[in-house]
């Protein structure tokens, strides 16, 4: 290993690093933004059942010449639900728009997705409000990152009859792709997803990225622009870990 660029592994990581030390730290090293002096602007957005999001945005910024960088962000994102709080939880997230719809699942409860960093996902059980918080370590990078690049998540597909789930996404300013789980159990799901492009196409010879279309009654329907490809369910699950 070139002892220029220490790495603490080599590969990918799906160790999860919410609640740990390392990550406790940066989040807390942040804080300091969450006063008035930092504030820079508030949405809302429209939940079912009668739930209310509000993202809080606090930031500092440092100025660079001819552009600005940012020292310091969080979000402090509220939901509410008959004029009360419901749930708290803070995001350093500045790049993928909140989820707007439950996962309504085949146990009966109804599931917030939600991210608390650019990578990994989170699930707030609504019926319960137990939530859980999952950021993976991600490919290996230099010992001192916490966190490597991994799957970012903008779009979830969730197939009650099968308990599956699909994240749609990519890798940082990659291709998109989906990726495949099991979701069974929400508050304990698995992170090892299956990728659909290495299943369907690795050299990238017919679909340059996939996108989730729907689930079928057999199949999981993808597409990339006018070209259309169904995966078999029953082989999927074939390949789930």
């Amino acid at each position: 290993m070139d002892k220029t660029f220490p790495m603490k592994y080599q590969g990918m990581s799906l160790h999860n690093m919410y609640g740990t030390a390392e990550y406790q730290a940066i989040i807390d090293s942040q804080r300091y933004v969450l006063s008035e002096k930092f504030f820079r602007g508030e949405t809302h957005y429209r939940l079912p059942d009668g739930f209310l999001l509000e993202i809080r945005t606090y930031a500092e910024m440092e100025n660079k010449g001819n552009y600005d960088v940012r020292k310091a962000f969080l979000q402090k994102c509220t939901l509410w639900h008959d004029g009360c709080i419901f749930y708290e939880y803070l995001s350093s997230n500045a790049h993928i728009a909140p989820f707007k719809e439950w996962i309504r699942h085949q146990n009966g409860h109804r599931y917030y997705p939600f991210h608390v960093d650019l990578y990994g996902i989170s699930y707030l059980d609504l019926e319960t409000r137990q939530a859980y918080n999952y950021i993976p370590e991600g490919w290996q990078h230099h010992a001192a990152y916490v966190l490597g690049e991994s799957f970012l998540i903008t779009d979830i597909h969730y197939n009650p009859a099968e308990n599956l789930i699909a994240y749609g996404g990519c890798f940082w300013a990659g291709p998109g792709n989906v990726m495949v789980g099991d979701f069974s159990e929400p508050l304990h799901f698995s992170p090892k997803w299956i990728g659909m492009q290495e299943l369907i196409d690795p050299d990238y010879d017919t679909y340059d990225e996939l996108d989730f279309q729907e689930w079928s009654a057999a199949h999981l329907i993808l597409k990339c622009g006018s070209l259309q490809t169904a995966y078999p369910i029953k082989e999927l699950r074939k390949q789930l870990p």
